[in-house]
């Protein structure tokens, strides 16, 4: 029997033919030549070699959307996520931030002893000794929250400034709370982060987001208090001064050295070890130059690095300071990103400060200060080859980005995000299929309806299945990217300005050094629903109606 064209192509690639070299290989494979080109409009998805060639790509069939497999992706702990695309092999630099970044403070010891260190500072200025009984929680506060400190509220915006939650001290406030206090139920992100809204947006700043509402509530619960303050008869304070209170011991921990004292004293109990470090630092500077840019200063930094990296040193790299090409600290970010400050070397054995020009940034050396500007000049960095690791959304991602450099935010939460949402992923299935009723019920109406549906049941079952899903969060705001379907402020925030985001920084070493980063399709909700019509059974596909929304 004659065999096909498909056949035969088949046979020739399993190798079944005359030995290599023979006569009559050399005329089939004239023949297959021929064969192949005339089989070429019929390449398929599983005919293709990966990476493909040309001219597999130019004769390749698509396969329509619905049928495609399930793309790969890592696993989510181990994930670098997307938000714009990015190529590894273009960076020319490297460059992390320290604290929260490369050294990951244990959580919640590190936020329980930065929380009593300043309640120790409140009584030192004054305030009850009472308050020392209070303790950090660490279900309560959440990275993307803003203070009212003008009615002594914490709220979570949606990402367009939309209130989603309001607490007043521990306390939640009801919708008719909510809309008394905040009439429009909207804050303009143009007011955010001075003035009355102040926004805790990095880990540093979750214990002063708690013990702010806990001292509302500690005071409130045993003294008079106004709408815009606490009041008793040898006791007054409004909110605004209290919130100015906190921050003052915020920034007195910090800069009196209270807190590095205590981290420096016990470094196992309070920092992560962080075993592939010096292997990511090695790859990296096979390929690119690496540096540190941290406002921690030299001591302290000298110290949670070499800690970090010791047990990696070897006669090539004796310390800490030979995984880098560059490094300067105190950097006085986001400043470091404008003006800057002077830049000055630092002594490594002494610690003290050299005054001489700097006229290079070389390896082995530490530097103070300094700006982008000069950094660039120095080190003839461009803008979009440098990728930056850390873990501030404003002094690191925010301001870097608008300079130019490639960013990558360490979000420690998405470790928390993954197991919250293993619990909720019933309740969110219950919350799609609502949704999906509601909107068949308008299926159909037009404007000639006049007879609206009741659709009150559904709208509570939503109510209650929202609830179910931030209960099953078990802390009291949820998740710090979304409310149910609505993504917060946070979450806005991270898209906005962090190229890649991801649990960790050694998750880049999952992905090859030449790896090409790719965002997601930005689908726009009309064009989602053209998506669904083109690829979806005719069974499956619904027209969305009032209420309905499509899925995350």
């Amino acid at each position: 029997m004659a065999e096909t064209p498909r056949k035969l192509l088949d046979r020739r690639r399993l190798g079944s033919d005359a030995g290599v070299g023979s006569p009559a290989m050399s005329r089939e494979a004239s023949t297959v030549e021929r064969l192949s080109d005339l089989l070429v409009p019929s390449m398929s998805l599983e005919g293709l070699s990966f990476p493909p060639s040309q001219a597999e790509l130019d004769s390749y069939v698509d396969v329509p959307i619905a049928a495609l497999p399930k793309q790969y992706k890592r696993d989510n702990m181990t994930r670098v996520f997307v938000n714009r695309d990015l190529d590894l092999g273009r960076m020319e630099f490297f460059g992390f931030d320290m604290d929260y970044t490369l050294a990951v403070y244990k959580s919640p010891e590190y936020e329980a002893m930065t929380y009593d260190l300043l309640t120790r500072r409140l009584v030192d200025i004054g305030y009850p000794a009472s308050i020392l009984e209070l303790r950090y929680d660490p279900t309560f506060p959440l990275r993307g929250l803003c203070v009212d400190n003008k009615l002594g509220n914490l709220l979570k915006l949606d990402e367009f400034g939309a209130i989603l939650q309001v607490v007043h001290g521990r306390t939640p406030l009801d919708t008719a709370q909510i809309e008394d206090a905040y009439p429009n139920r909207y804050i303009s992100p143009s007011d955010l982060g001075h003035g009355r809204y102040a926004v805790y947006d990095t880990l540093f700043a979750m214990p002063e987001a708690c013990l702010y509402a806990d001292l509302v509530r500690h005071f409130e619960s045993s003294m008079g208090h106004t709408e815009d303050g606490i009041v008793a008869e040898n006791f007054a304070i409004s909110f605004e001064a209290l919130h100015t209170d906190v921050r003052a011991a915020v920034d007195h921990v910090h800069a009196a050295g209270a807190l590095k004292k205590a981290t420096v004293a016990e470094l196992d109990r309070f920092v992560e070890p962080q075993p592939r470090l010096a292997e990511l630092l090695n790859r990296l500077r096979a390929q690119a130059k690496v540096f540190l840019l941290t406002n921690s200063d030299f001591a302290y930094t000298n110290t949670l690095m070499d800690w970090l990296l010791r047990a990696s040193y070897t006669a090539a790299q004796p310390n800490w300071r030979a995984f880098f090409d560059i490094v300067i600290v105190s950097a006085r970010k986001p400043a470091f990103f404008s003006a800057g400050t002077a830049l000055r070397e630092v002594d490594v054995e002494s610690g003290a400060v050299k005054l001489q020009r700097i006229r290079a940034l070389e390896p082995g050396r530490v530097y103070q200060g300094g700006s982008l500007e000069e950094f660039a000049k120095l080190t003839g960095a461009r803008g979009s080859r440098v990728l930056y690791v850390g873990d501030h959304i404003f002094g690191d991602v925010v301001k870097s980005k608008r300079q130019g450099w490639r960013t990558l935010l360490v979000i420690r939460e998405l470790e928390d995000e993954r197991e919250s949402w293993t619990r909720q992923l019933g309740s969110y299935t219950h919350l799609v299929n609502l949704q999906f009723i509601l909107a068949e019920v308008y299926r159909g109406l037009d404007a000639s309806a006049t007879v609206p549906p009741d659709v009150k049941p559904v709208q509570e079952a939503l109510r209650k299945c929202l609830k179910q899903m931030h209960d099953e969060t078990g802390t009291t705001f949820g998740s710090a990217f979304r409310t149910g379907s609505r993504k917060s402020f946070f979450s806005q925030q991270v898209e906005q300005f962090a190229d890649l985001y991801s649990a960790s920084f050694a998750n880049l070493l999952s992905y090859p050094l030449f790896y090409l980063f790719r965002a997601a399709d930005q689908i726009m909700p009309h064009e989602i629903t053209a998506y669904e019509r083109s690829s979806a059974p005719e069974s499956a596909r619904v027209d969305g109606g009032a209420g309905a929304s499509a899925s995350p």
